[in-house]
């Protein structure tokens, strides 16, 4: 059975449409994001700097985030970052999305393919944001839709879902963000990619507490989404779990990332970046 949400259709197993629904109703997101505890299993030096910065960017704090700001200090530095860098090109191939995006070292594990680029002008260019939602990679895709590049890779929601919204309102985020992608970005092929899994166990994201079944439930709306918008869909989503794609025919609640290889539940080790890059190798050539 699905139920429309304006012309979208969505399987009864999401959750009811929240009244407040961000997306409809013009609401300001601030960014309340992830909160950390201090137990993770040793890292490596980027993965344990990336966690660190990306806790301080997830906190509510002066320090963090100004007051009035409608995002953290962090996103406005990786904008000016962004800004002081060569502009994107029709020959670049990005990377947009959150702290999973910004963690990864894209152009390494596509060597080739970024070498070919090269040839004409482009790259492989990484446009993460730690503590980013899909609202703010709306606000920041000018920069990236001036340049209309070959292909954009994204991922969001993980944060989104800290924001205690309801999964219909993150389904809604996104699915705008999909149709002002496809707007502004005429001629770029857009790839969906799937939420990863995440695992409670290692007790570090109090936001996260309770949530582990949202994920999934938003990537079947992702994938209606895809299918709607006439955009590729890449199920990422069964390569984190603990037994792989066996894990499907357990309850949501149950399917959590696997640990080894994660640093924090959240994020991934490179072993877990390179499962990722294998994975969608096929479409980045």
């Amino acid at each position: 059975m699905l139920f429309r949400i304006k012309n979208i259709l969505f399987p009864t197993v999401l959750r009811p449409l929240s009244i407040f629904c961000a997306a409809l109703a013009g609401v300001i997101l601030f960014p309340v994001f992830v909160e950390a505890q201090n137990n993770t299993k040793n890292v490596s030096a980027d993965s344990t700097a990336l966690i660190k910065t990306a806790t301080e960017a997830q906190n509510l704090n002066p320090m963090a985030q100004k007051e009035g700001a409608k995002y953290t200090n962090y996103y406005y530095t990786r904008l000016e970052k962004f800004a002081a860098e060569k502009p994107i090109c029709r020959e670049d191939i990005v990377f947009l999305g959150n702290s999973l995006i910004e963690g990864g070292k894209w152009d390494t594990y596509f060597p080739a393919v970024n070498e070919k680029l090269a040839e004409t002008g482009g790259a492989i260019r990484n446009r993460g944001i730690i503590g980013d939602v899909a609202e703010g990679i709306s606000d920041r895709l000018d920069e990236i839709a001036k340049g209309r590049p070959k292909k954009i890779f994204l991922i969001t929601g993980a944060n989104d879902v800290s924001h205690d919204l309801s999964v219909d309102s993150i389904v809604v985020l996104i699915d705008n963000l999909v149709k002002k992608i496809k707007k502004e970005c005429p001629g770029s092929k857009l790839y969906l990619q799937s939420l990863l899994p995440i695992n409670e166990s290692f007790n570090r994201y109090k936001r996260l507490k309770g949530k582990t079944e949202m994920f999934s439930e938003i990537n079947a709306g992702l994938k209606i989404i895809a299918h709607k918008e006439r955009v590729t869909f890449i199920n990422i989503y069964p390569l984190f779990l603990v037994g792989g794609k066996a894990d499907l025919n357990m309850p949501a609640k149950d399917q959590v990332m696997n640990p080894a290889i994660s640093t924090d539940g959240l994020h991934l080790t490179e072993e877990g970046y390179a499962v990722w890059a294998k994975a969608i190798k096929k479409y980045v050539k």
